[in-house]
């Protein structure tokens, strides 16, 4: 597989220039059989910097502008290709992105791509989907169909006497976007935590209670004011409160069997609480 070559022009329908704040691009290729099996990822491009950036200096922004399009040029290859992937990374050490898939022959729906040139217009100013370390690493992707003999040779395995090629499937589906609002992705609310001191009873023995029927207990606690909440909350939201005091001296409270002191947290079981640990 040949090495990819780029150019940087100017597009004059485009205001702007994605180029400026990069640390280069490096350009790579993989070719896709008729079968669908996959090269390896050719040869890597050398890094790629418009020269309005490298030679800016004290020039304005403007002459960024002269270069905001980079022109891929891709090499051309032997038939039994069916299409090219298109790849790059930002860099020389970052993960390479998938940038297009064009036709090694014949033209293509991508308004970007020139198939009598073979050059790719490339703005930088799109989403592109990442490959997989294993693709990058890996040497060739071709598993055939019968082997009669098989070895391992300087640690590579090695098929003999082999039979591969599969046919094609393209399945025809149909899509159609269905548009939803989106959901919040979360909300910060400030919340009024109130203290409070309310009265209890219950039978003797009770969490709350000394060892003597009916007998009333104070407690403190504290109230959480729900006016900041929405009134139409979605189904599985989670909500989280949370907030922090600093008592004057050493208290105990019990709070769903758990006992929060100045000086330390404890997880108390009601069931097994001495009178003597009821404040």
């Amino acid at each position: 597989m040949g090495n990819v070559d780029y150019t940087f022009e100017a597009d004059t329908t485009k205001e702007v220039s994605n180029f400026e704040n990069i640390p280069g691009i490096q350009f790579a290729v993989q070719g896709v059989y008729t079968d669908g099996s996959v090269t390896a990822i050719g040869p890597y491009s050398k890094i790629a910097f418009p020269p309005s950036v490298v030679n800016r200096g004290a020039a304005p922004a403007a002459k960024v502008l002269n270069h905001n399009v980079c022109k891929i040029k891709i090499p051309p290859y032997q038939e039994d290709f069916e299409f090219v992937k298109i790849l790059f990374r930002y860099g020389n050490k970052a993960s390479f992105r998938e940038l297009a898939e064009v036709p090694n022959q014949g033209s293509s729906s991508d308004e970007n791509w020139n198939s009598s040139t073979r050059e790719y217009s490339f703005y930088n100013d799109q989403v592109a989907k990442g490959v997989s370390p294993s693709d990058v690493a890996k040497t060739f992707d071709n598993l055939p169909r019968q082997a009669r003999a098989q070895a391992v040779v300087s640690n590579r395995l090695v098929f003999s006497n082999f039979r591969d090629g599969f046919d094609p499937y393209k399945p025809e589906v149909t899509t159609t976007v269905v548009f939803k609002n989106r959901p919040a992705e979360g909300t910060d609310f400030t919340i009024d935590i109130i203290p409070t001191i309310e009265t209890t009873s219950g039978p003797a023995g009770s969490p709350g209670t000394v060892n003597e029927a009916n007998v009333f207990n104070k407690v403190m606690g504290f109230e959480i004011d729900s006016e900041q909440i929405p009134d139409d909350i979605p189904a599985d939201t989670t909500i989280s409160v949370s907030f922090s005091f600093s008592p004057d001296k050493t208290f105990t409270f019990l709070i769903l069997g758990v006992r929060i002191s100045s000086r330390s947290i404890e997880v108390l079981c009601l069931e097994t609480l001495e009178d003597s640990q009821i404040k």
